[in-house]
């Protein structure tokens, strides 16, 4: 289980103990599922909004100091912990964002907010699913964003297949990787991916 309590001082706080109007609406679902929070996430969202223009310090947390990390296959851990609650995961993953100083994520509180730069191994963005359509394969990443497959973009490095997009480096899973399966040759100890007819040499770092 993931110790909620555990990001206290460091990261984005949740705490049981935090009063109900110093947490941002969309987190108390995640944490308090079984919660009949309805009216007061009611209240907290119409205040928030009020408040939507003012501007509020932020607070950075450098990584060094967080408590969260993100791995090489793009699972969430808090000390040595996995996170487990999906929700959890998918929230912490659509709060990445990235500046000049790095990736980081950002909460927004009542009175601030607060930016809290992470580790991660390699990249943090990931391919989780692709998705076929008539105009071409879609890219379905860990932070919510799509993207349209780029073949010519494609990177094999140490034996695992990435993108990239613009200057960011996107990391296929397993699942994502074989969604693209069908569509990779072995040619000449070389791989190749076959979209529409063309085939693509797949360029190795």
């Amino acid at each position: 289980m993931i110790r909620v309590q555990g990001f206290q001082g460091s990261g984005i706080r949740v705490n049981r103990k935090q009063t109900l109007d110093t947490l941002n609406p969309r987190i108390l679902g995640h944490f308090f599922p079984y919660s009949n929070l309805g009216p007061f996430t009611n209240l907290v969202a119409k205040r928030n909004n009020i408040m939507a223009n003012e501007q509020k310090p932020v607070r950075v947390i450098p990584k060094e100091k967080a408590v969260f990390r993100l791995d090489k296959n793009g699972v969430w851990h808090i000390d040595d912990e996995k996170f487990t609650n999906q929700k959890i995961i998918n929230y912490f993953h659509s709060l990445i964002k990235k500046d000049k100083d790095g990736y980081f994520l950002e909460q927004e509180h009542r009175d601030f907010i607060e930016k809290v730069y992470f580790p991660y191994e390699e990249t943090p963005l990931f391919v989780f699913r692709v998705i076929k359509r008539d105009d071409g394969l879609i890219l379905c990443l860990n932070t919510g964003k799509q993207i349209k497959f780029d073949p010519e973009k494609l990177i094999l490095k140490n034996n695992d297949l990435y993108i990239r997009n613009d200057e960011d480096l996107i990391k296929f899973n397993d699942n994502a990787v074989l969604s693209l399966a069908d569509y990779i040759d072995d040619v000449d100890d070389r791989y190749v991916i076959n979209i529409d007819g063309k085939r693509h040499l797949i360029q190795m770092e």
